[in-house]
């Protein structure tokens, strides 16, 4: 068994070779230098000396700077990776550890290291995680999700191997050839992934070309901008993220500060040289390979990826606890061999992370999350190198030379409490269903001044889609329709939880179902903001403290010019109850009811305080208690009305003439109305022969629109004359006539003739 499993493993590693190979060459050359450069520096900066405080705190700074710069660079290249391509950020990337270790193979004095402290830190501001980070984003490229967590476990295997092997090569190569052979190694992984590594994302061509530099830093800056933006939306929306991004920040304050000063410590300490520490790293890579090729995946499908991460997270804490109060030199080698199971938090956080994200965010995902590491690596030195220098020190208030090292364990507690948090249900990842994408019609305000021309509208559209998207082009590629002239809007095809956002922002009018979806011709001015979407949860928020809102009646004087259509007035009455309320669709949730022919207002749930603002509110008469709230006729000026469900009075009634057909047309539906629900509304005006909810082929829900077809004209007429306007599930739909043979249309664009 455990044999058949680790062949699965390979078999998903297949695709992956080209990319494993020279990532395997360039961990060996990173990891064959960390045991020789503690005796490098200290010589270097303290002659004759076992212990050098001086190394310690350029160390803690070097990773304060290089803290600074990766929670800014790590996400970006995280989302460069997915906008440009994981090679050429990979080959950057590991194109940069060469130069640091060339200066000291060619010189090992004081000026030199210093030298090398300041290209090192360039080197890690690039590549400390963002290597790592990418190829897992590779990975999630072409392996599926439910092989992810195998396929991780062996890269993070590999990795495991690469670090015993190059701890293997400094154990016993001359001091004088490590830095030589390091080298040798990156140039030929960056030479073999330049050649050999294929690209997995399929990059886009820059529109801009024309503008001048200055205009390209400032697009650029703000593109980053709202691609961090979305991914920290991205992983906050999601509790699965948000805890795990808890655990990275707390784990890697811990183990980072305890790695940063480590074999400083084992030197003052126990006197260790580069042999006793590649030894202990030895342990702990040998270790790391066998859990991670052979325990993870035979655990993963048993316990999950929350499971696993707890118990690493306990071998971490046992890891540094040993290490703070080790007392003789055979302690050290105890501590390491914890280092095969707590090398498991990294794997597992990753599988977490790529079941938490999409696809198509799994590099911003994993870039936003590694910054947030570098938060913590940035923290860390702040504690770690005073404490460590002081009690390492003579002047140290009570002999624990590793106290530091215990301090940092504490943060790993702490980490482990949120993994706990972690619930089952979460860790098998989201319901692909919530990424279908749907097609929507956005009405849009007038664009802003100076905004004229047709392109610079599309533009205006663009760039209010990429606010929730994140990215210009994604917000490119969901638009496929737009209106331009009398009446401003695009239709776009976005999830749910994006159009909820977009419905948010300022300049839109109205989110809803595209009824049109497959014709050329959109209807840009008939958007109702009762209709824009609305989630569950979302309605049954309370606007105001339970208890304090009343029922009100509001007249309005006559609007102007303009707003004609019931649709219209909505808006209008809507937008003046923002004006109080400062939220658009909290304003739509609290009217209930609507007077728009011959006499103007509406009924609304306010409490007295908002209800006093909106009669100062300019176009309002009055704002009086609703005594009729258990009616549907309201007195707006001494008339009585219908509810706002129905559009049409007596007078239009009088204009309607009976229609000479049994099938209906209705539109604006939800998404959620399903066929029972239509029956139900329209059943109540004849025998029904058909109700049929039109369904998109690919997403498996709703389009928007319907067909009712009656065994009788007389019923189809009444239900048209009755039903255009209703409010069903939140949504007011319209009802038109069906016409015969309608031509057939291809996402708003006619077919090509065969």
């Amino acid at each position: 068994m455990v044999f058949k499993d680790c062949l699965v493993g390979f078999k998903e590693l297949r695709p992956l070779v080209h990319l494993l190979l020279p990532l395997f060459f360039h961990w060996i050359a990173e990891e064959m230098t960390v045991s020789v450069l503690v005796d490098v520096l200290t010589s270097a900066l303290c002659p004759g000396q076992s212990t050098c405080s001086e190394v310690i705190y350029i160390s803690g700074l070097q990773q304060m700077v290089v803290g600074i710069f990766k929670m800014v660079v790590l996400p970006l290249l995280g989302q460069l990776a997915d906008e440009y391509g994981r090679k050429p950020l990979l080959l950057i990337t590991v194109s940069t550890s060469m130069f640091p270790f060339a200066v000291l193979a060619c010189n090992q004095s004081r000026d030199a290291v210093y030298v090398y402290y300041v290209l090192r830190t360039i080197s890690f501001i690039l590549s400390q995680g963002s290597i790592f980070c990418i190829a897992i984003a590779y990975a999630a490229d072409i392996i599926k999700e439910e092989n992810r967590a195998t396929a991780f476990s062996w890269i993070t295997g590999f990795f495991s191997a690469s670090h015993v092997v190059g701890n293997l090569l400094a154990r016993f190569l001359p001091e004088k050839y490590i830095f030589v052979v390091s080298i040798a190694l990156l140039i030929f992984g960056s030479v073999y992934m330049y050649f050999f590594l294929v690209e997995t994302v399929e990059r886009v061509d820059k529109r801009e070309r024309d503008s001048t530099f200055l205009t390209k830093i400032i697009n650029v800056t703000r593109k980053r901008y709202e691609s961090m933006r979305y991914a920290a939306v991205v992983v906050f929306r999601s509790p699965t993220l948000k805890v795990i991004s808890l655990v990275s920040f707390f784990y890697e304050l811990g183990m980072s500060g305890i790695s940063s000063v480590l074999l400083f410590y084992l030197k003052a300490v126990f006197g260790f040289n580069k042999n006793q520490y590649s030894e202990i790293l030895s342990v702990v890579g040998i270790g790391a390979i066998f859990s991670q090729i052979l325990v993870l995946p035979l655990l993963s499908p048993l316990v999950g990826e929350g499971v696993i991460l707890c118990l690493a997270l306990l071998a971490s804490i046992a890891y540094g606890l040993l290490y703070g109060l080790a007392w003789a030199s055979w302690m050290p080698y105890l501590s390491a061999a914890f280092g095969a199971i707590y090398v498991l938090v990294k794997p597992a956080t990753y599988a977490v992370i790529s079941k938490g994200s999409s696809s198509v965010n799994q590099g911003k995902v994993q870039g936003f999350i590694a910054g947030v590491q570098s938060i913590a690596s940035l923290l860390s030195p702040l504690a770690m190198s005073p404490l460590t220098s002081w009690f390492l020190s003579s002047d140290a208030p009570f002999n624990c030379k590793g106290f530091s090292i215990i301090v940092a364990s504490v943060s790993m507690m702490i980490a482990l409490c949120f993994a706990c948090l972690l619930k089952p249900a979460e860790k098998s990842g989201h319901d692909p269903e919530e990424e279908i994408e749907a097609p929507l019609l956005v009405l849009m305000e007038t664009p802003p001044k100076g905004v004229n021309s047709k392109p610079e509208i599309i533009d205006y559209y663009v760039k209010t889609l990429e606010r929730v998207l994140g990215s210009e082009i994604d917000a490119q590629m969901c638009i496929y329709d737009a209106s331009c002239d009398t009446h401003f809007g695009f239709c776009c095809d976005i999830d749910e939880d994006a159009s909820l956002e977009l419905a948010r922002l300022p300049g839109v009018l109205s989110v809803r179902p595209d009824p049109d979806y497959n014709s050329v011709e959109k209807n840009y001015s008939s958007g109702v903001k009762l209709s824009t979407l609305s989630n569950p949860q979302i309605g049954s928020k309370l606007l105001f403290p339970s208890g304090n809102t009343k029922h009100w009646l509001v007249r309005i004087d006559k609007p102007g010019v303009g707003v004609v259509t019931k649709a219209q007035m909505v808006d209008y009455y809507a937008q003046i109850l923002t004006k109080v309320m400062g939220y658009e669709k909290d304003a739509q949730m609290c009217i209930y009811h609507v007077s728009w022919q011959s006499n103007f207002g509406f009924c609304c749930e306010l409490d007295e305080e908002c209800a006093q603002e909106l009669a100062g509110v300019p176009g309002v008469l009055s704002v009086l208690p609703d005594k009729d709230f258990e009616s549907e006729n309201k007195d707006y000026g001494g008339d009585s009305l219908i509810n706002s469900a129905n559009p049409s009075d007596s007078s239009e009634a009088s204009q309607i003439t009976p229609v000479r057909t049994k099938k209906l047309f209705i539109t604006g539906l939800s998404f959620y109305t399903s066929e029972k629900t239509l029956r139900s509304a329209f059943e109540g005006f004849g025998e029904l022969v058909e109700v049929k909810i039109i369904m998109d082929k690919i997403s498996k829900r709703s389009k928007g629109y319907a067909f009712v077809e009656y065994t009788t004209e007389e019923a189809a007429s009444s239900a048209l004359k009755e039903m255009n306007g209703k409010i069903i599930n939140g949504w007011m739909i319209v009802v038109d006539v069906a016409k015969s043979n309608p031509p057939r249309y291809s996402r708003g664009r006619p077919r090509q003739a065969a």
